[in-house]
Parts: C-alpha cells; sequence; structure tokens
C-alpha cells in the first residue's frame, strides 16, 4: 500500500500502531524544518527534493517555532526520521527487502492491540523486536 502523504500515513499508524510510532511520522515535516533551523550543516545534508519540499513547507523554523516544537512529547524521536530520510536517498544504496523489517512491524502493531497506548514495550523500534 502505498501512502501520499504524511498526514495520510499518519491517519492509517494510528489505527494500528501507538503515538511512540505515528508521532514522528506526524511531526517528520516540521522535525526537518527545525533541523534546517538549529543545525546549520544540516541544510547542506539535503538532497535537492528535500530543499524543493522545506521551501514549500515554509522553510526553516522562526525561533518560536523552534521553541514550540521542543515542547512537543516526540520531538526528539520525530528528529531522527528526516535524518533517516536524507540517508536513505542514496544512489544505489542496497537495503534489506521488506520482510526484513516485518519482525518490527509485526511487534508494533501487536503492541498497540494488546496493551493500547499505554505501553510500547513489545515495540522496541531502536532494536530487536520483543517477542
Amino acid at each position: 500500500m502505498i501512502l501520499p502523504s504524511p498526514s495520510n500515513s499518519h491517519a492509517w499508524l494510528s489505527k494500528h500502531v501507538a503515538p511512540q510510532v505515528t508521532e514522528p511520522v506526524r511531526l517528520h515535516m516540521p522535525a526537518k524544518r527545525y533541523l534546517c533551523a538549529v543545525e546549520p550543516d544540516y541544510f547542506a545534508k539535503l538532497s535537492p527534493d528535500s530543499v524543493r519540499s522545506l521551501a514549500l513547507q515554509g522553510g526553516p523554523m522562526s525561533p518560536e517555532a523552534v521553541a514550540a516544537f521542543r515542547a512537543l512529547p516526540h520531538h526528539a524521536a520525530a528528529l531522527q526520521l528526516p535524518r533517516f530520510d536524507e540517508g536513505a536517498k542514496v544512489k544505489g544504496l542496497k537495503t534489506p527487502e521488506v520482510a526484513h523489517f516485518m519482525p518490527y512491524v509485526e511487534g508494533c502493531v501487536l503492541a498497540k492491540r494488546w496493551l493500547g497506548s499505554r505501553t510500547m514495550a513489545a515495540c522496541n523500534i531502536q532494536g530487536k523486536p520483543s517477542r
């Protein structure tokens, strides 16, 4: 299934996984704007397409927007997503097949189903999925 926008991705994911996973997706674009505002070298690392989309998204954040972003509960996790996104934009980069990632997805879906959004102990998105 191809999801056309981050808002659609967030809406779909919210039905299946907890906020620890969905909020970084929802905050992906603001996180990129934040990084461009606070890390002088981050902009230089953006792909040409990311530079174009940054302009369409309003460019780097203002100091007020930076402060508001820092106050969000999942802002630190959200800052990882644009870095992963940019790091993956390497022509010819070999990546694992989708099947490699399915245990992670299954762990997150099961955590939401069994535990709700109270805990994500079964979804260890930075390491191996808990079983």
